[in-house]
């Protein structure tokens, strides 16, 4: 520790005035280090390290906030007694801090060992009511350290002096205090107190009241030192010929009445009212000589130092003085500090003395009663930082930073700066886009829109993104374009900002824009120019480049990064990357050997935090990234380190996601929407890959998850995201050759493919696929011969849609003597109750009814109240149907009803086709009935829950088909205009789906039934 002093000599003419620098050192910094090593050297090791993870007040408040809860009356009273500790600490640390002079002065010890003290006596008291005495310990604890905290606030009020006596004297109280601290923890840990008679207890009462009495003495020749202070200057301000010695004690200027130094202000800033706001009350409510400070932090370009610099702007008129300081690296700072200096005009400041400079600069911000606001800009080392830190002061500080943790010991506060949401990131894009407007930056335009919650729908349909954009845009095109850019660059401002730059610097449209920069988003990060529309001096491809950089020698962040780049940029879930401990190290992926132990996958995570690079959210632990920060990461990356990142996601997914097995998912959904998500962006990096880059090879884990992924979207009917899932896994296997698992998946492939033709009604496709599947798997070595019979299972499925009967009965045949062949433990589950349903449905078809009820009534009632819904609703379809044959329309309208209850409830399945099915069964019924109304009500809503679904071509043709021909019948609901534009539109679909085939001149139900799977017909 060294204590400046500056003595001038002064002369007529301030400009000859030379500075004297003498520096004296002191013992007190060696004396404050050899007491906090002595006192913490006497606690348990597990004791030493968690005082000093204690940063900031957070760990305080969640402590006592576990205490307001507990059932426990002790915790309760204990809290209440500390609720201003926590405070009373951090000021008293700003305190030394001001008087040290920041020098390398660790303030640390005291807050930590108030806290373990605390815990220690948590500990003590335990979970459940302790005898009467035992479990006053916390509360007298409580009651030692609120005194504490008092007295510490007694001490904090008299200022800085600025001399060896006051260090002195606070070192003094430090080390008693410590003391007293260090005894509380070890009696508390030396095992239990059963009243606060104990020997052990009477000790830390000892050491309490020790601490005390050193601390009014100390407070006593404080207090007689800061009056003779004031008298001092009192003396001085009397006779203004003399001048102080030490310039250190004093550093009176002769000030402007009002020094403003701020880069100039953003004319085009769009307003971010609400984070503004957050700010001024994040630095208000402070008492008059406490520095009320927020650290602002995010993402690069995401606005923090626009943020700062438009509420400096708008709070200049309450402030003498305004301080901008460039805070990137020591340099800066120390620069930025001397030019203040000067600006300020501080008696004795001087170009290049930037140590001298600082402390003018720190004395004054200390000492004057002016109102002042200190930003530190783009702030990167906590420890540079810390020595520009004025302590006490009539003013606020603002920190800006990508490092979200690195400066929470220094403010009292934080705001995590977010990207706009994308009706703000539009309309910030209109208002830098307007050629024909004059634009007020702080009037913001509002879209003519209607959000998601205030548009009226069903509450069983859903809608899709693109369908969003266009119902918050309406017609016009270029707030759909700006919609879908915002979109695209993740509402980033930065993005948002150089775009605009972009469109108006070429005389583009936002439409034109948007088509751009979804061919060539890469070459339109880097060709922006520096405009009066775009301040900012970094492109898009720049802004992250130190981070990306720093991660070159961290292994495991760097890992885990590279897989979160690949997957879906938003809540990915923590425990993707953990690998259980038992798992062969010759099973994983080198990079990802880190994942086996969960300490080393939360310091990779802390590293990428740390950075800004990604975001946790504190009760789920998922992560999540900005998606211009996947795509930045992914060019920095060479191409072997980009396969190996991309080939880490396969294989943390192929793991994670469920895997299909022979049987349905759906006692797994949630979970597997919990990670499709993140497959279908694995699957478009494969099949689209970023424009310059190489294509990226396939490994057999991405081939194992597109496979398991394809059967959940079958199962939830998604079957556009559903082709292109299976269009990335056949090709991954193609590209994979002729490898035997390779092979396998292929397999698996064209068999979900042709299940879901022959859902959707394409028969012939859904035959050549399963063909195909056949004879793959029939050449493939290992193959089960399970999965061969359930390609004969599924050829009969489509022999019973095409009503070819003699073929049904064949494939059943050959798949049956497979089956027999294998051990029944080794059968797939429900194989033969599906196969009987199947039979039942035939049998109706073939006028058979008795027989097929005989099937349906044992199954119902082997099946009906099992958690089995998928074969439950399978029954009851079918039975609705027979008692629909026999004309028993009440029985009938039931079996769907149920049918349908069991899809939407059970199966929490809205818009599955099945629904639908059963919704036009219902509406079947009513027309049978001679209800009319009732069937025009049920068509109608199958039809609008056909709207919100994807592919389901064949059941809107049907339904389309049976709504016309009861709109034609005359009667009050005739429409013959409605019923001719339906049929029309059922014979297009007809014609689209069998082209070979001829459309005959009566129309009929049964040509409609044909289109759709068997199992709805």
């Amino acid at each position: 520790m060294v204590v400046k002093t500056f003595s001038f000599k002064v002369q007529n003419d301030r400009n000859q005035r030379q500075p004297a620098l003498t520096i004296q050192t002191s013992p007190c910094l060696e004396q404050w280090r050899s007491s906090c090593e002595s006192h913490s050297t006497q606690l348990e090791r597990v004791d030493n390290a968690r005082m000093k993870e204690i940063r900031g007040l957070k760990p305080f408040w969640d402590l006592f906030d576990g205490w307001k809860t507990s059932p426990l009356a002790t915790k309760q009273q204990a809290c209440s007694l500390l609720q201003s500790v926590p405070e009373n600490l951090q000021t008293f640390e700003e305190h030394v801090n001001s008087v040290f002079l920041h020098d390398n002065i660790d303030t640390s010890h005291l807050r930590g060992m108030v806290f373990v003290a605390l815990e220690a006596a948590e500990d003590h008291a335990g979970d459940e009511p302790q005898p009467p005495d035992s479990g006053d310990v916390l509360i007298r604890l409580g009651e030692m350290v609120a005194s504490v905290g008092q007295k510490l606030q007694l001490l904090t009020a008299l200022g800085v002096v600025g001399s060896i006596a006051q260090q002195t004297e606070l070192l003094n109280v430090y080390d008693k205090l410590l003391g007293f601290l260090q005894h509380a923890i070890v009696c508390l840990r030396s095992g239990p107190i059963d009243s606060l008679e104990h020997p052990r207890w009477l000790l830390v009462e000892r050491q309490y009241l020790s601490a005390l009495s050193g601390f009014d003495h100390s407070y006593s020749l404080l207090k007689e030192l800061n009056t003779l202070q004031r008298k001092t200057d009192k003396s001085e301000k009397s006779s203004p010929g003399r001048r102080p010695s030490s310039t250190t004690e004093d550093a009176k200027a002769s000030l402007p009445s009002h020094c403003v130094m701020l880069p100039a202000r953003n004319s085009r800033f769009f307003p971010r009212r609400e984070v503004l706001e957050q700010v001024q009350v994040e630095l208000g409510g402070q008492p008059q000589g406490q520095v009320r400070s927020v650290v602002l932090h995010g993402l690069g370009g995401v606005g923090k130092t626009e943020i700062a610099r438009e509420f400096a702007y708008e709070a200049e008129e309450g402030l003498n003085t305004i301080l901008w300081i460039r805070s990137h690296t020591a340099a800066a700072l120390a620069e930025t500090f001397t030019y203040a200096a000067l600006r300020l005009d501080l008696m004795g400041a001087m170009p290049q003395e930037n140590a001298k400079n600082r402390a003018l600069v720190l004395n004054w911000l200390s000492r004057t009663s002016q109102k002042w606001l200190l930003i530190f800009d783009n702030a990167e080392n906590p420890d540079d930082l810390q020595q520009y830190w004025p302590g006490i002061g009539n003013g606020s500080i603002i920190i800006t930073t990508r490092h979200p943790q690195a400066f929470d010991h220094m403010a009292r506060s934080e705001l995590h700066i977010q990207p706009f949401s994308e009706e703000e990131g539009a309309e910030c894009l209109l208002s830098l886009t307007a050629h024909d407007k004059s634009t007020d930056p702080n009037k913001r335009t509002v879209l003519e829109t209607s959000t998601a919650s205030e548009r009226i729908i069903d509450s069983d349909e859903e809608t899709d993104c693109d369908d969003e954009v266009n119902s918050y845009t309406k017609a016009d095109p270029d707030k759909r374009a700006a919609i879908r850019l915002c979109r695209s660059l993740g509402g980033l401002p930065l993005g948002i900002s150089q775009m605009a730059a972009f469109t108006r610097s070429r005389g583009l449209d936002l439409t034109k824009c948007q088509e751009l920069y979804g061919r060539q988003n890469r070459r339109m990060h880097k060709d922006v120019k520096t405009t009066r529309y775009n301040e900012y001096k970094q492109d898009l491809t720049t802004v992250w480049a130190m981070q990306f950089n720093a991660l070159r020698e961290v292994l495991d962040a760097k890992a885990l990064l590279g897989v979160l780049t690949f997957v879906s940029p938003d809540s990915v879930p923590e425990s993707l990357f953990q690998l259980p401990e038992e798992l062969n190290e010759a099973e994983i992926p080198a990079n990802l050997l880190f994942c086996k132990d969960d300490l080393s996958i939360m310091d990779a995570e802390e590293t990428l935090l740390d950075l800004s690079l990604i975001l946790k959210t504190p009760h789920t632990k998922d992560l999540s990234l900005h998606r211009l920060v996947q795509v930045e990461y992914r060019y920095f990356l060479s191409h072997s380190e980009r396969q190996e990142a991309f080939d880490a996601a396969s294989y943390l997914l192929a793991r994670r996601f469920p895997k299909q097995q022979r049987r349905r998912l759906h006692e797994q959904w949630d979970l597997c929407k919990q990670w499709v998500q993140h497959v279908l962006s694995l699957n478009s990096h494969y099949l689209e890959p970023d424009r310059e880059l190489p294509k990226l090879k396939a490994s057999i884990y991405f081939a194992y998850v597109l496979s398991d992924c394809a059967w959940f979207l079958y199962e939830v009917a998604d079957y556009k995201t559903l082709d292109i899932v299976i269009a990335g896994g056949r090709e991954a296997c193609k590209m994979l050759g002729d490898q035997r698992e390779a092979r396998r998946v292929y397999g698996n492939l064209c068999n979900v493919a042709a299940v879901c033709f022959e859902s959707r009604g394409f028969f012939d496709e859904a035959e050549a696929l399963q063909r195909e599947c056949l004879e793959v798997r029939l050449k493939t070595p290992g193959t089960h011969d399970i999965e061969v019979a359930s390609c004969y299972r599924r050829l009969r499925l489509l022999d019973e849609s095409l009503d070819r009967f003699d073929q049904y009965f064949a494939n059943g045949q050959k798949a049956a003597e497979i089956v027999n062949s294998i051990p029944s433990s080794s059968q797939p589950p429900y194989w033969m109750t599906e196969w009987n349903c199947s039979l039942s449905r035939v049998l109706i078809k073939q006028g058979k009814y008795d027989d097929a009820e005989a099937h349906l009534k044992d199954l119902l009632h082997l099946f009906e109240g099992t958690p089995k819904w998928y074969i439950t609703s399978l029954i009851c379809f079918a039975y609705g149907n027979l008692h629909l044959a026999r004309h028993e329309y009440a029985e009938s309208y039931a079996m769907f009803e149920k049918t349908k209850k069991l899809v939407k409830e059970v199966g929490n399945s809205k818009l599955h086709p099945d629904k639908v099915a059963c919704i036009y069964k219902m509406g079947r019924v009513g027309l049978a009935q001679g209800d009319r109304r009732k069937a025009i009500a049920w068509f109608c809503k199958a039809l609008r829950k056909l709207d919100h679904t994807t592919m389901t071509e064949s059941h809107r043709a049907r339904v389309s088909f049976m709504l016309s021909e009861v709109l034609r019948q005359p009667g009050p609901e005739q429409n013959l205009q409605e019923a001719a534009e339906l049929r029309a539109k059922a014979v297009e679909i007809f014609k689209f789906m069998r082209p070979r085939v001829d459309v005959p001149t009566e129309l009929s139900e049964g040509m409609f039934d044909r289109l759709v799977s068997g199992q709805y017909q």
